[in-house]
């Protein structure tokens, strides 16, 4: 595949997916206004190109379902949690993998016996399963939760405030603080059955917090978030991870354009068509107020005409008119902005590198 059709069809799915979008963030106060720009990273490792459709199963299910009980009664958590946390994970990876232009993904509510406890995972499915699923599913490959075990750890303290009467006195009062902590271990696995290999394989932990107040303690557990929810919550974010792991996937950084000066009327032009998302006629207008006899204007033109090439994607162009905003006319922002969009260059090659194996 050729790296212009790789960039078209980047850019057709992700305005199909209402992805590419630029958004744009009114300030109300300063010279700057910012703008939110989405932006593909690459995965963090490479997978055989031949993948580009992922079945998506679920191995967790213990070879004694008792066991299953047995822990949820003993741990608190509540029978099956571990297996809706799987398939919440799944669920994560499914966001992110089917928001790349690399893959489509399958999600095949299947369930199948594999590890429960502890960091070993599970010995591979067999290729005759892994063959069959991907027969049926029209899958190059399968990704599978291998392993799944959570926890929830709520603890609680006191502490001393100073408040206001309805007189006006101050008096110290006591403060009741819950504060619970969610932790998924969470095994991954993908299977790439025309090499009979495993393509991945990878351990995940994940944690989130939460905290809470309340009269006493009882009330400041009963406000904390519910120990399914925080599990359900920290499954997503890491099936979310894992996909960044072997999916190009988007993300929005922030840039700065500048609203002033208000006496050059094509700067002026410039800054309103960008706040109605005219960046085309954006362009054209600074691209005029580039020639303002004023160094300062010029220079502030030049920078925002940069950021308007980023935004088309011209990222090579946008980094000659950052250099030129600095070198030419002093503006400091010019020179980080320039060696953004240097690291914005090298990620996008990796990109086009992963899009082509």
């Amino acid at each position: 595949m050729q790296i212009n059709s790789i960039l078209i069809s980047i850019t057709m799915k992700a305005q199909t997916k209402g992805l590419f979008a630029v958004i744009l963030i009114l300030l109300l106060t300063g010279c700057m206004q910012n703008v939110y720009v989405p932006v593909m990273r690459p995965a963090d490792i490479t997978i055989p190109g031949h993948i580009k459709t992922i079945a998506l199963i679920d191995r967790t299910e213990a070879e004694n379902k008792a066991i299953n009980i047995i822990e949820g009664v003993l741990t608190g958590e509540g029978v099956g949690l571990d297996s809706e946390g799987a398939k919440n994970a799944l669920a994560g990876i499914h966001e992110i993998l089917d928001g790349s232009p690399r893959y489509t993904t399958v999600i095949t509510n299947r369930k199948y016996k594999g590890g429960k406890f502890g960091n070993n995972f599970p010995p591979p499915l067999s290729w005759s399963d892994i063959d069959e699923i991907c027969d049926h599913f029209q899958s190059d490959a399968v990704l599978s939760v291998e392993n799944f075990d959570s926890d929830f750890i709520v603890t609680h303290a006191t502490e001393q405030r100073e408040q206001k009467d309805k007189e006006g006195n101050v008096r110290k009062v006591r403060v009741f603080k819950a504060h619970g902590v969610a932790r998924v271990n969470i095994g991954f696995r993908l299977y790439d059955p025309a090499n009979r290999a495993i393509a991945d394989q990878s351990r995940f932990t994940q944690n989130g917090a939460w905290d809470a107040e309340g009269r006493n303690a009882r009330d400041a557990i009963g406000h904390l978030i519910a120990r399914k929810d925080a599990v359900l919550n920290v499954s997503y974010d890491a099936g979310r991870d894992y996909g960044q792991r072997i999916a190009p996937s988007w993300y929005r950084v922030t840039r700065e354009f500048y609203k002033r000066p208000k006496k050059n009327t094509d700067f002026v032009t410039g800054v309103r068509r960008a706040q109605v998302n005219d960046w085309d006629g954006a362009g054209e207008a600074w691209s005029r107020a580039m020639s303002d006899n004023n160094p300062k204007t010029a220079g502030r033109a030049t920078y925002n005409y940069a950021i308007i090439q980023e935004i088309k994607g011209n990222l090579d162009k946008a980094r000659e008119y950052a250099m030129q905003a600095y070198t030419d006319y002093g503006i400091k922002k010019a020179r980080d902005y320039a060696r953004k969009l240097e690291y914005r260059i090298r990620q996008e090659e990796r990109v086009r590198m992963q899009m082509e194996q």
